[in-house]
């Protein structure tokens, strides 16, 4: 879904600050496509990478409400981007019609002991 431009306003952000992340962090990104006829999920795409650093990231709700939140910066694709990012650059959720709606997902795990 790269250079398809999502503008919900869910995903809209702005970086306040940034911190390098302590070793072992990491992030479990996946993409999975939803067919609203068949009622099939599929994952695109899935992989872990590290936190290379924590970002306060300001966010707007869809109702205009502004919130401030920790996101983990990590590596897609050779690019440094956080987890809003991610998902607007990898979310269709408005498909024109025939089209899989498309969601990305990042979640957070903890180093292991």
């Amino acid at each position: 879904m790269k250079g398809d431009r999502v503008t919900d306003d869910r995903f809209a952000n702005q970086i306040l600050s940034m911190t390098t992340a302590n070793p072992g962090w990491q992030v479990h990104a996946r993409v999975e496509e939803f067919d609203k006829k068949t009622r099939e999920r599929s994952i695109q795409a899935e992989f872990r990478s590290p936190v290379v650093a924590w970002a306060v990231v300001q966010r707007r709700s869809s109702d205009g409400e502004l919130s401030t939140a920790a996101e983990p910066v990590f590596l897609d694709g050779g690019l440094l981007v956080n987890s809003s990012e991610y998902r607007r650059e990898n979310s269709e959720l408005h498909p024109e019609p025939g089209n899989p709606e498309v969601t990305a997902s990042v979640r957070v795990e903890a180093p292991s002991n």
